[in-house]
C-alpha cells in the first residue's frame, strides 16, 4: 500500500496518466467505503478474497472468543474494524497492481505516437521542401520558355557559335535534359498524392500514423529526383549565362544556336549511318570469302559422293542390295543441300544478322548467343502475311541488343501504321522471312540460331 500512497503524493504529469490514476483512485474508495460499512455485501468476491488473504487458513473457524478474536491464533475477526482494515489493504494493493500495468501500457503507446509524430514531422518539413523545390523548376522552365528562341535564333547564340571552345561547351551542356512541363506536373500531382496522408494525420496530434515502407520510400525516392533535377537545372541555366557573358566582346557570326545544333545532329546521324553501312559491306566481304572456300570445299566432297554412288549403286546392283543405294542418295542430298546453303549463306548472313549476333535477347535460355529459332517462330514472325512482316521487322528492331543488319528500323519507319508500311520497301523484309523460314532448321542445326 507505501506505493499507492507514494502515488497519491506524487500524481502522475501526462494526462492519458492521470486520468487512469484518478480513477483508480475513485474505485479504490468506493470500494473501501463499501467494504466499511458493509463488509460482504457489496463486492461479495472481493469481501472473500480479502477475508481470505488476511486470515490463515488455520484460524477459519467459526467459533468465537472474546476480545473480537477467532480463538486460533489470535486471529481478528473479520467483523471488527481489524479485520476490516486488513481486507482492506489487501483490496489497495491488488488495485494498485492493475493500476501499474494500465500506467505502463499507457506509457507505451505515448511512447509509440510520439515517434509516429516526430516521423511525420519530419516527413512533412520534407514535402514543403518538394513543394518549394517544383515551384522553382516550374519558375525556371516558364523562364527557359521564353529565353531559349531568343539564344537560338538571336545574337547571343551566333556568338557562341562563332567561338568554337565556347561551341563544344555549349553542344554538351544543350544536350543535357531537362524535366519537361508535363514531367513538372506529374511530380507534382505524385507528391501531393503521397502527402495528403500524412499532412491530414499531422493536423490531427491524437491520431495515429502509420505509413508502410513502400510510401516512405516512394516518398524518398521523389524527393532525390526533384532535387536532382532542380541542380542540373540550375547548373544548365548557369553555364549557358556564363557562355553569353564571355562571348559577349565576339562578333556574331552568320550562324545562328538553332542551324549549328540541327546541322551537328545531322552529322551524327549520318555518321551513325556509314558506320552501319561499313559494317554491312565487311560482313558480306566475310561472307563472300568465306562462300567461295566452302563451296570448293562442297564441289570436292561432291565430286567425291557422286564417285561413292556410283560405286555403291554398281555393287547394290551386283548385290542386290537397293537398299545401301537408298542410303547413299539421301547423303548426296544431304551433301546438294550443303551446297546450296553455303551459296545461300552469304545473303543470309545479310538479311538476318540482326538474329544471328549473339545477344541475350529473343532466346529461352539465360546465356549469350545467337536467337531462338522456335520462338522467332511461334511470335508468328514466319506467317506469310503483312502481319508476320511486321512481326519479323518488330523482333529484329526493338528490345533486341543485337545490331540491326539487314531490315528496316523500327524506330525510323513504325511499319505497323500505314504511313511506315506504304514508305517502307518490302523486299528486305520478305527476302529476310523467306531465308529465316528455309534456313531455320539448318541454322540450327549449324549453331547459328538457338533452338
Amino acid at each position: 500500500m507505501s506505493g499507492f500512497l507514494d502515488g497519491w503524493r506524487s500524481p502522475p504529469s501526462t494526462t492519458t496518466t492521470a486520468i487512469l490514476w484518478w480513477c483508480a483512485v475513485l474505485v479504490i474508495g468506493f470500494a473501501a467505503y463499501q467494504l466499511w460499512m458493509r463488509p460482504g455485501a457489496v463486492f461479495p468476491f472481493v469481501a472473500k478474497a480479502a477475508e481470505d488473504s488476511a486470515t490463515p487458513f488455520a484460524a477459519r473457524d467459526t467459533t468465537q472468543t472474546p476480545a473480537g478474536t477467532t480463538g486460533i491464533g489470535n486471529a481478528p475477526d473479520p467483523q471488527s474494524p481489524a479485520g476490516r482494515l486488513a481486507r482492506l489493504e489487501n483490496l489497495v494493493q491488488g488495485y494498485e497492481s492493475q493500476f501499474q500495468k494500465l500506467q505502463t501500457s499507457a506509457s507505451l503507446a505515448e511512447s509509440k505516437q510520439a515517434v509516429q509524430r516526430a516521423q511525420a514531422a519530419g516527413l512533412t518539413v520534407q514535402i514543403k521542401a518538394h513543394r518549394e523545390r517544383i515551384q522553382k523548376l516550374k519558375a525556371m522552365d516558364a523562364a527557359w520558355q521564353v529565353k531559349a528562341p531568343a539564344l537560338l535564333t538571336g545574337e547571343a547564340g551566333r556568338r557562341i557559335v562563332a567561338s568554337p571552345p565556347h561551341w563544344e561547351i555549349a553542344q554538351t551542356v544543350w544536350e543535357r535534359d531537362r524535366p519537361t512541363t508535363e514531367q513538372l506536373l506529374q511530380w507534382e500531382v505524385q507528391l501531393e498524392a503521397l502527402a495528403t496522408p500524412i499532412e491530414s494525420r499531422s493536423q490531427d496530434p491524437g491520431s495515429a500514423l502509420a505509413l508502410t515502407p513502400e510510401h516512405v520510400q516512394s516518398l524518398a525516392d521523389l524527393g532525390s529526383q526533384i532535387t536532382r533535377s532542380l541542380a542540373e537545372f540550375e547548373q544548365r541555366q548557369l553555364l549557358l549565362d556564363e557562355l553569353v557573358r564571355e562571348t559577349a566582346g565576339i562578333d556574331p557570326g552568320s550562324q545562328t544556336l538553332q542551324a549549328a545544333l540541327d546541322k551537328r545532329r545531322v552529322a551524327e546521324v549520318k555518321a551513325r549511318t556509314e558506320r552501319i553501312v561499313a559494317a554491312q559491306q565487311a560482313a558480306r566481304a566475310e561472307a563472300e570469302k568465306q562462300q567461295a572456300d566452302s563451296l570448293a570445299k562442297l564441289e570436292r566432297d561432291l565430286v567425291e559422293a557422286e564417285t561413292r554412288l556410283k560405286e555403291a549403286e554398281r555393287k547394290a546392283t551386283i548385290a542386290g542390295l537397293r537398299e545401301q543405294t537408298t542410303k547413299v542418295e539421301a547423303v548426296l542430298q544431304e551433301v546438294a543441300e550443303e551446297r546450296e546453303f553455303e551459296r545461300a549463306l552469304p545473303q543470309i548472313r545479310v538479311s538476318l544478322g540482326s538474329f544471328l549476333a549473339p545477344g541475350f535477347a529473343l532466346r529461352r535460355e539465360k546465356t549469350k548467343g545467337p536467337a531462338s529459332f522456335s520462338l522467332i517462330e511461334t511470335q508468328g514472325a514466319l506467317a506469310p502475311t503483312r502481319e508476320g512482316l511486321v512481326k519479323l521487322v518488330y523482333l529484329a528492331s526493338v528490345n533486341n541488343d543485337r545490331p540491326l543488319v539487314g531490315l528496316p528500323s523500327w524506330v525510323d519507319n513504325d511499319v505497323s501504321g500505314e504511313t511506315g508500311w506504304q514508305r517502307t520497301p518490302k523486299e528486305p523484309m520478305e527476302r529476310a522471312q523467306a531465308l529465316l523460314t528455309k534456313w531455320g532448321p539448318m541454322l540450327v542445326k549449324k549453331g547459328m540460331l538457338s533452338p
